[in-house]
């Protein structure tokens, strides 16, 4: 990331306190309190978006996205993100705390797809059944790879319930004692937001002192 793009980043998200409102139609619009739209409209009327965080943030979500909560931090991250990257729209974060379960924060906005325009993710209103393609694409519409950090805070299990393997005290705890349940965005079944135990690449949790993405689903 540029140093210009991380100051345009900072600037938003704490200077300038970007909201975000929607209409009732397809189009979406992103604004500023003065107002002002967040880009281009970006003609989008297929459905949603869906995307994997291009930065990385430790398992204390709070801290990391500057919110009340942990949940809370997660959505302002994504919001930052879709700002900068254009994309129109609410986007809320797939994690579960113990209080709220992920299937339970996304509306049926559905069917999802990545920010290329073409890939389906999931082709219901609703999130069900396992992804049909990977989920490694940035807002950006950037692919990366199994080198590029594919792990994702999730803390859900494939049903889209809370998992018993962590969730860092509701994502705001970046103490290397506790851990949380990852998700991994180069699976297109249950491991997307469970991963599998026989398969050795995907991790099942790690220290909430680790970095990972999150998942961003447009509503």
């Amino acid at each position: 990331m540029t140093r210009d793009f991380a100051a345009w980043l900072a600037c938003c998200a704490l200077a300038f306190g970007c909201t975000v409102s929607q209409d009732l139609g397809a189009r979406h619009e992103l604004s500023t309190p003065d107002g002002g739209t967040g880009g281009e409209d970006d003609g989008f009327s297929k459905g949603s978006f869906v995307f994997s965080t291009e930065n990385l943030y430790t398992g204390d979500l709070k801290s990391e996205g500057g919110g009340t909560s942990g949940a809370d931090g997660a959505d302002r991250i994504c919001m930052r993100e879709a700002i900068a990257a254009g994309l129109k729209g609410t986007y809320r974060a797939w994690i579960s705390t113990s209080t709220e379960n992920a299937i339970d924060r996304i509306a049926p906005t559905g069917p999802w797809y990545l920010a290329d325009r073409e890939t389906v993710i999931f082709p219901g209103s609703a999130i069900s059944g396992s992804p049909r393609a990977y989920m490694s694409m940035t807002p950006s519409g950037d692919g990366f790879y199994a080198s590029d950090h594919p792990e994702v805070w999730t803390g859900t299990l494939a049903e889209g319930t809370i998992s018993s393997r962590g969730t860092c005290s509701d994502w705001e705890s970046n103490d290397s004692s506790e851990s949380a349940q990852l998700g991994f965005a180069l699976s297109h079944d249950s491991g997307w937001t469970e991963p599998l135990f026989a398969d050795p690449v995907e991790a099942s949790s790690q220290s909430c002192a680790g970095v990972a993405r999150l998942y961003c689903f447009g509503q």
